[in-house]
């Protein structure tokens, strides 16, 4: 046989044979299998060192457990690798709980240590104990911070069966307890990790920690104010967020979230808050008077946010009890940055930040109003224009009427529904009624006007020019010449040329004279000239000629009356 063809067998073969060594081994409890495995995985064969690795983590052997966590960070890369990553998954995970409260020195920190780096969550309550306890190392207060963190990402994105991890649920609900005894004792051992470990993991609404921050006897009263103000973390973003929907929080820790000014920790805060605000956050807001990131000194660091931030900022701001003219000042310098970025720091905020100050303009009095809004009507984008004209039909804005006449002619459809929307009394109706009051000049204006702000108005005009009293039909003709309509009703016109009135007849023919003269309406006009009423026919003849351009005396039969 080749040497060549013998090597690439062995190579093939030997992996079997470890496997059903390790098999073996796995299943034997003995102190002497331990002994294989703990030299298996020192073996400079990286097939077998993996392989006893794994074997040792599913064993239930004390010993070899032991055994691995003193040399654990003396395994090669690739063994190292599968311990952190397998140790969270394995009976290994109950051993590590064991060694951290054992007697034995070494093999507890040494455990802790591992436990920090392997994410095992489990062994968070052992590792308090520790800490309380004064037994831990110095930088055990760090692993249990660390640990809550891991464990507040797992509560966020629940592990899947495929993964193998324990309900972090179970995990949160004992390293609570001991975070709770954390918290009372804070005075004996003064490790703000611990409290920070707390905030990261616990419900906004326990009651332990609700108690603690509105009784200033308890024990830890003033060090979970401090850290409520200073931690970070993804946990403590979720906990500062869910104070703000829960009626239930003490004044004094939405003032602590109103202290913060850090950008790492106020952006992804802020930005929870993009959207149109609920009711218990709004309620909970107003009890605010100001907010620490609003100085005026940290205005331009406020600008450099995430644009859904600094919506989440405006949004913020307008809910609670801020002066209304420094809220007037960053709502322009939002709008207005999209046309000159100057004013903004440089910056052009975006969709998101901009379509809230145009909603927030809403928590303006009137006299402070009118120049956001007519930045927000003049924005490039439409839903920050809808807003505006949204906000005009529910708010008595001084000047609104010509930007909603501007708004009637936005290329976006939204807008001009929703500025037709906020035009609710300039109607059809309320014209035909008005309309003896005007002269010419203000009919027509007026017509043009409500002809796009009432999007029910040629419907109207349609009903009213087959309405059974012809006095009605006579206005109907008129209004279609006030409106600007005659073209888009042209049909219905036409229809009354054979109407039974003679005046409503006379009145359509002298109408259609003002249409762009079809051809069809051509010949209709000239039909009439058999129509036995005068005035039908004069009115004809006259409409005929302003379409055509020439005088058709012929339409009108010679020696007729005239």
């Amino acid at each position: 046989m080749p040497t060549a063809f013998r090597s690439r067998t062995a190579a093939r073969q030997a992996p079997v044979g470890i496997e059903a060594t390790l098999r073996v081994l796995l299943h034997c409890q003995d102190e002497s299998s331990d002994a294989v495995l703990a030299v298996a995985a020192a073996s400079s064969d990286p097939a077998l060192r993996i392989g006893a690795v794994r074997t040792i983590l599913r064993r239930h052997s004390l010993a070899a457990h032991a055994n691995l966590v003193r040399g654990w960070n003396r395994l090669a890369e690739d063994a190292l690798a599968v311990l952190l990553a397998e140790a969270p998954r394995a009976s290994f995970a109950s051993s590590l709980q064991r060694f951290l409260g054992g007697s034995e020195g070494q093999l507890a920190e040494a455990s802790a240590k591992l436990a920090a780096q392997a994410l095992v969550v489990e062994a968070l309550p052992a590792l308090i104990t520790r800490v309380l306890t004064g037994r831990s190392a110095k930088n055990e207060p760090l692993a249990v911070l660390a640990l809550s963190r891991e464990l507040r990402r797992r509560l966020d994105n629940p592990p899947t069966r495929k993964e193998g991890l324990a309900d972090p649920a179970f995990a949160r609900r004992a390293a609570l307890n001991e975070l709770a005894l954390a918290l009372t004792q804070f005075h004996q051992h003064g490790q703000a990790d611990l409290i920070d470990a707390l905030l990261e993991i616990t419900p906004a609404d326990d009651p332990l920690f609700l108690q603690t921050l509105t009784d200033p006897e308890r024990g830890g009263h003033a060090a979970l104010i401090e850290r409520l103000r200073a931690a970070t973390g993804t946990g403590v973003v979720a906990l500062y967020a869910a104070l703000l929907d829960n009626t239930a929080t003490p004044t004094v820790a939405l003032e602590a979230i109103a202290s913060r000014a850090d950008l790492a920790t106020l952006d992804p805060l802020l930005a929870r808050f993009s959207k149109r605000l609920g009711m218990r956050v709004s309620t909970n807001v107003k009890r605010l008077k100001d907010f620490e990131w609003l100085a005026n000194e940290r205005r331009p660091e406020l600008l450099t946010l995430s644009d859904q931030a600094v919506a989440g900022a405006i949004r913020l701001m307008g809910a609670s009890e801020v002066s209304r003219r420094r809220l007037v000042t960053l709502l322009e310098q939002v709008l207005l940055s999209v046309h000159d970025p100057r004013v903004a720091a440089g910056f052009i905020l975006g969709d998101a930040a901009r379509l809230a100050a145009a909603e927030v303009i809403g928590a303006l009095p009137p006299h402070l109003a009118n120049t956001p809004l007519a930045l927000a009507a003049r924005d490039p984008s439409p839903a920050v224009v809808t807003a505006a004209a949204n906000l005009i039909g529910k708010k008595q804005l001084p000047n609104d009427n010509p930007i909603l006449v501007e708004m009637l002619s936005h290329p976006a459809v939204e807008v001009r529904r929703a500025a037709q929307r906020s035009m609710k009394g300039i109607t059809y109706s309320w014209l035909r009624d008005e309309a003896a009051e005007m002269d010419f000049e203000e009919q027509r204006r007026t017509g043009s006007l409500v002809a796009k702000a009432d999007p029910l108005a040629q419907e109207q005009l349609r009903s009213e020019l087959g309405a059974p009293g012809s006095k009605r039909r006579l206005k109907a003709i008129e209004m279609a010449e006030i409106l600007g309509l005659v073209d888009e009703v042209v049909d219905d016109l036409m229809a009354r040329l054979n109407d039974p009135d003679a005046a409503v007849r006379a009145e359509a023919a002298r109408c259609l004279g003002t249409s762009a003269g079809e051809p069809r309406v051509q010949q209709a006009l000239a039909e009439l000239h058999r129509d036995p009423a005068v005035g039908v026919r004069r009115a004809a003849e006259q409409s005929y000629a302003m379409i055509t351009g020439r005088h058709e005396r012929a339409l009108l039969p010679a020696g007729r009356p005239r």
